[in-house]
């Protein structure tokens, strides 16, 4: 019942931002977006991807592909990043606390969740689902 009152409220999953209108990623409960990692992610990042993908399609039914890379310009793409990787999207996280983590919206086909760690990403990717998506994560009792 819950599910289908989400899906019935979340006709299109929108990520809001300054300069662009959204960043549609679920639209009536299909896929609209690719999760985009390195080629040569790290079993942890790897790992962020599979619980973006498990609680985007808990949400709303729809599966992300969890793809390495994507060259096509009219998609909407999750991009995922630490360390290194991370850095040439943003200079200033590696200043960053290793827990910490940037969500950002470049152009209107794209997000970014990026950390100078692993952990700092996988932060990001739980922000990006409670705050975006309307996952909780609540405790028994």
């Amino acid at each position: 019942m819950v599910k289908h009152i989400l899906l019935s409220l979340i006709v299109a999953l929108t990520l809001s931002c300054s300069r662009y209108d959204h960043v549609i990623i679920v639209k009536n409960n299909n896929s609209n977006a690719v999760i985009v990692i390195p080629g040569d992610a790290s079993e942890h990042l790897r790992s962020s991807a599979d619980i973006l993908t498990d609680y985007i399609q808990k949400s709303t039914g729809a599966e992300l592909p969890v793809v390495t890379s994507s060259s096509e310009k009219d998609i909407n793409s999750i991009y995922l990043f630490e360390g290194e990787d991370a850095d040439t999207f943003d200079p200033d996280i590696g200043n960053m606390d290793g827990d910490g983590f940037i969500i950002a919206v470049p152009d209107r086909n794209t997000v970014v969740i990026a950390g100078p760690t692993s952990w700092g990403t996988e932060y990001g990717v739980y922000e990006f689902l409670e705050r975006y998506v309307g996952v909780r994560w609540l405790m028994p009792g």
